[in-house]
């Protein structure tokens, strides 16, 4: 009797799928569309160094520089200690002399009322404010003139040191104080090259009274018939 060979099929690949395609197992789809998890894995080796050297040239910076980061002048200077944080506030706080302590006042005094016209340099405005730095008028032996210029005030053409200027300058009688204008004078008379001697209330009170109730401005004429010491 002949046997009939039972013929194999195969696998029946399923409704969805395209003839001779393979799809990728039911658990890799899974995975491709789940949420990510968080895992504890160890910090890579390299950034541990890194981050220690980072600290270790900051603090190397610091030591060095301080937190003055490109010369800024901000906090923790390198020549500036606890309790300061800038060098003005060490400044402030070293002991002066009281010579130096009234070129500190006089300083303040100038930045308040003259810088503006005179500049910082003591150079003053060319043809318009005249120069302090070097000038014949601030190293005249005596403050005499000068005091009265400041109480007073100025008007007109003056010559300084050579140089012309058709001048007003407003008074600072009643604004600053005998020992502010005293201070103030000094500064002038002591910075930027000038040698002239110190000024003291005592001198401005002087002049002061000797123009009494006086509220127009000083000109040059009148100024140099006055001596140069106050008397």
């Amino acid at each position: 009797m002949n046997k009939k060979k039972k013929r194999q099929m195969p696998p029946n690949p399923g409704p969805s799928q395209p003839s001779g395609k393979v799809l990728p197992p039911a658990s890799a789809a899974v995975s491709a569309d789940a949420e990510p998890v968080a895992e504890r894995r160890p910090v890579p080796v390299f950034l541990i160094i890194l981050l220690v050297l980072l600290v270790y040239l900051g603090d190397m910076y610091i030591m060095e520089h301080g937190a003055d980061v490109l010369g800024k002048a901000g906090p923790f200077p390198k020549t500036v200690f606890d309790p300061y944080t800038t060098y003005e506030q060490l400044v402030e706080a070293n002991p002066v002399s009281p010579f130096d302590k009234i070129r500190r006042d006089g300083r303040v005094v100038f930045n308040l009322g003259c810088v503006v016209c005179h500049q910082a340099n003591g150079m003053g405005l060319s043809g318009q404010c005249p120069p302090l730095a070097g000038s014949d008028w601030v190293n005249a032996e005596g403050p005499n003139r000068i005091i009265r210029i400041v109480l007073n005030g100025a008007s007109g053409p003056m010559t300084v040191s050579g140089q012309q200027v058709n001048y007003t300058m407003p008074p600072w009688k009643g604004t600053f104080t005998e020992e502010q204008i005293a201070n103030a004078l000094t500064f002038i008379r002591s910075e930027w090259g000038n040698k002239a001697s110190p000024v003291t209330p005592e001198q401005v009170k002087k002049v002061e009274a000797q123009l009494g109730d006086r509220t127009a401005p000083m000109t040059e004429a009148e100024l140099k018939n006055l001596p140069d010491k106050v008397e």
